[in-house]
C-alpha cells in the first residue's frame, strides 16, 4: 500500500547492465506482466539507487519501462 493509500504489486527482479554487471530491478503492477526472462528492457526517466552495496533500478512513478 502506498502513502495515497494505493494498493498495488512489486516484484524485486534480477538483471545485467550493459558491461554485464548484476542490477536489481523494481517492477511495479502492469510492470511485472510485461518483463520476462531473458527480455531486454530499457528504462527512460526512471531512478537508480544504492541498496545493500548492490545497484537497485526502476521506472518509477514518473519514468517509462520499454521491453
Amino acid at each position: 500500500t502506498s502513502r495515497e493509500g494505493v494498493t498495488g504489486q512489486v516484484c524485486d527482479a534480477r538483471g545485467r547492465d550493459s558491461d554485464g554487471d548484476t542490477i536489481g530491478l523494481t517492477l511495479w503492477n502492469e510492470e511485472i506482466d510485461r518483463v520476462n526472462v531473458n527480455d531486454r528492457v530499457k528504462i527512460v526517466d526512471g531512478w537508480a539507487s544504492e541498496w545493500q552495496g548492490n545497484l537497485q533500478v526502476s521506472a518509477g512513478r514518473y519514468g517509462k519501462l520499454e521491453v
